[in-house]
């Protein structure tokens, strides 16, 4: 007795049909639109006051995917979170 498999589906069979072999593909030229140093100051400034990615979208035309990727990409989110407890120890510092 064989236990090796043995595929019941022909070997001659083809779901594709060869068809997908030369399929054409699209490539979309896409225009890049390079953050300006005035667009990233007000991310990070609306990051830290704790605005979200889809209010901070919609300030500075852009999506909210590329608003969390330009943070990343430039190194910010370290400087958003220090900046965001300083905020927050000056807001629970007792009145004067």
């Amino acid at each position: 007795m064989n236990i090796a498999f043995k595929p019941k589906i022909p070997d001659h069979f083809n779901f594709s049909s060869g068809r997908l072999q030369n399929a054409p593909t699209k490539s979309v030229k896409r225009v890049a639109k390079p953050y300006s140093t005035v667009e990233v100051a007000q991310l990070v400034e609306l990051r830290i006051l704790g605005a979200p990615y889809s209010v901070c979208a919609k300030r500075i035309k852009r999506t909210p995917m590329s608003c969390a990727n330009i943070l990343q990409k430039m190194g910010k989110l370290r400087h958003i979170k220090e900046e965001r407890a300083k905020l927050l120890d000056l807001a629970m510092q007792p009145p004067i």
